[in-house]
């Protein structure tokens, strides 16, 4: 929101709504009497010791906080006044930034796989929307669904005109996409090889392994044939990374790896498909706390009812 004070664009002073105008209320030309009356005798104040420098220029309102505009210069006395009759004033009314529109969409269905990337956005902070895939009610297999993910599965994200699927290779977009989060290792950091490794032993090794354990062949494969070796190996790596975990997988940072193995490890003990281990209750129990995952868990529960109704 702008005020010139001679003219331009200015506020309405009982609405706060942006009005065009040719001369405004201005702390230089007239008393604004909207203010209240130990704000409006600091104004005077202010006014008189400018007049007597021979200062006199447009000011301009931003969000609440009140701006020299160009043409001369206030002393710094005079401008911190204005910023203090500013921040006053915006308090007074209630003044409130607009959140900004979400341009993150998330495709889900709660709770399923796509759970691993709402709580990822939370993790993130950005503003995003959701759009509820009902598999009940076949939702993932309509046309516009495919249009968007033709495996008809969830994830699927919408960044924008991009579409990204697969719940780790969102979680590593959204970590670089938004690296004021800090849940990405940057590229010019020797540790991202591992924080890859991590993103990526979730769907590689993890999951199969634990769907292999739920659903039992009646001939077991060979070692080989299978992109994860064998189930033992893939719990003893985990343990034993979880285990020396202080108390992230990257140490200190909580990463989106720490997202992705975290979200399995948590579905494998749901299930009862992962081995009773105290390197893994403590990992768990310590990504339990984390506010964002609270968050998303939370919706979830009233998401999940919205989907089926």
């Amino acid at each position: 929101m702008l005020e010139y004070g001679w003219g331009g664009r200015s506020i309405d002073p009982n609405s706060w709504q942006p009005v065009e105008m040719t001369y405004g209320p201005s702390l230089w030309g007239h008393d604004p009497t909207w203010l209240p009356a130990d704000q409006l005798a600091a104004s005077r104040a202010m006014r008189a010791k400018a007049a007597a420098d021979g200062q006199r220029q447009p000011v301009q309102v931003i969000e609440g906080n009140y701006q020299v505009g160009v043409g001369g210069g206030l002393s710094d006395r005079c401008t911190a006044l204005l910023g203090h009759i500013a921040a006053l004033a915006g308090r007074k009314r209630g003044i409130r930034k607009r959140p900004p529109m979400p341009d993150l969409t998330l495709y889900h269905a709660a709770p399923s796989r796509s759970s691993i990337v709402h709580w990822m956005l939370e993790e993130v902070g950005e503003p995003y929307d959701i759009q509820l895939i009902s598999f009940k009610k076949g939702e993932n297999l309509r046309p516009e669904y495919l249009a968007v993910n033709p495996m008809g599965k969830v994830p699927a994200l919408r960044h924008g005109d991009s579409v990204i699927t697969e719940a780790a290779a969102i979680c590593t977009y959204l970590a670089d996409a938004f690296p004021q989060a800090k849940l990405n290792v940057p590229v010019s950091d020797p540790r991202r090889g591992i924080y890859l490794k991590w993103l990526f032993f979730g769907p590689s090794c993890l999951e199969p392994a634990l769907i292999e354990r739920a659903f039992p062949r009646r001939e077991a494969p060979s070692r080989a044939a299978l992109g994860f070796g064998d189930f033992d190996t893939v719990m003893n790596v985990l343990a034993k990374a979880v285990g020396c975990a202080s108390p992230h997988l990257m140490g200190e940072q909580f990463t989106a790896a720490d997202v992705v193995i975290g979200s399995g490890l948590r579905w494998g003990t749901m299930f009862k498909l992962l081995p009773e281990r105290p390197e893994f209750t403590a990992y768990i129990a310590h990504l339990n706390n984390r506010p964002a995952l609270k968050r998303a868990s939370e919706k979830d529960k009233t998401l999940q009812a919205q989907q089926e109704a």
